[in-house]
């Protein structure tokens, strides 16, 4: 942009006052008659002509080459701003506590980096991530006065609540083969906006009513079409005992299962100490192919820094 921004201001100048001293010397404008008497003092050989417009020529060239210099320093003051403006000291041991927190990599067994089954999704969703969700008891067994609403590292508040969200692909999203069609009843392609699945279902991904007294389980069955909650939403809100309670019958109602291709897991916290906002995105995609790939995202963002942008 400064490059071009420099080019442009340089070479419309450059080139407007150069044509005007070729047009000079092309169609020279006719001066007036004076008398002998002053041509003898005013007058200019071709040398002294010459010269001058060189010197015009390079005081142009030099006032371009002030602007073109103007501009780059600009665009760096500009890219200088953006790029420091929106930095913490603490950002980088913000990011790395809470991935060591959440995705519980010092863990073999249990680490979300390492998932390839639906079956070790829902065990670190029911264990690790659940209960890190809730401020639990002090390493003294002392209870966590004045913290709710933090979560276990007891530095980080929630801010709203955690949720979940699924996308799935519509049923016999592919063609089996005529060769093999006896063999294999279903077929379930990988996703796209195309195959999205937007059906509202019951529990179990049944069409008939079911009486449930459940809501929070009831809405993760019912496909959400906003903006930013876009398919099947579970929200993390209430006791801890209550949310593992909850996903233990997700998990009976099967809502993780064949037509599931990504799972999205979304919470914003705040520290005070630091004054960091951090937001996370945790994201499972199921591949046709039957295995997991897991992805992690944690943007720290300046509270100060964060302001001065929202006035500017």
């Amino acid at each position: 942009m400064a490059i071009f921004f420099a080019f442009f201001c340089r070479n419309s100048d450059v080139d407007q006052q150069e044509a005007e001293f070729i047009d000079d010397e092309i169609h020279p404008t006719k001066t007036p008659i004076i008398s002998p008497f002053h041509q003898r003092f005013n007058r200019l050989d071709k040398e002294e002509i010459r010269w001058a417009r060189e010197q015009r020529l390079k005081e142009i060239e030099m006032w371009s080459i002030i602007r073109e210099i103007g501009s780059y320093l600009i665009f760096l003051s500009f890219l200088y701003f953006i790029t420091f403006s929106n930095t913490n000291s603490n950002a980088f041991y913000q990011v790395q506590h809470l991935r060591n927190f959440f995705l519980n990599t010092k863990q073999n067994e249990n680490s979300f980096t390492k998932i390839s089954t639906v079956d070790q999704y829902w065990l670190w969703l029911e264990t690790s991530f659940t209960e890190n969700l809730r401020a639990q008891q002090w390493y003294n067994d002392e209870p966590p006065r004045n913290l709710s609403g933090y979560i276990n590292d007891k530095t980080n508040r929630l801010i709203g609540w955690a949720i979940i969200r699924q996308l799935r692909v519509q049923s016999h999203s592919c063609q089996i083969k005529s060769s093999v069609n006896n063999l294999f009843s279903a077929c379930y392609d990988e996703f796209s906006f195309l195959n999205e699945e937007k059906r509202s279902f019951e529990p179990e991904w049944v069409n008939q009513t079911m009486q449930i007294s459940n809501q929070s389980i009831a809405r993760a069955f019912q496909y959400q079409s906003t903006d930013r909650l876009q398919g099947y939403v579970y929200e993390f809100r209430g006791r801890l005992e209550y949310l593992k309670s909850n996903l233990t019958e997700l998990r009976r109602l099967n809502w993780i299962d064949s037509q599931t291709r990504i799972m999205i897991i979304q919470l914003n916290l705040y520290n005070p100490n630091s004054q960091l906002f951090t937001a996370i995105v945790l994201r499972a995609n199921f591949l046709p192919t039957g295995g997991i790939n897991t992805q992690s995202q944690f943007q720290p963002i300046s509270f100060t820094s964060k302001l001065i942008f929202s006035f500017r």
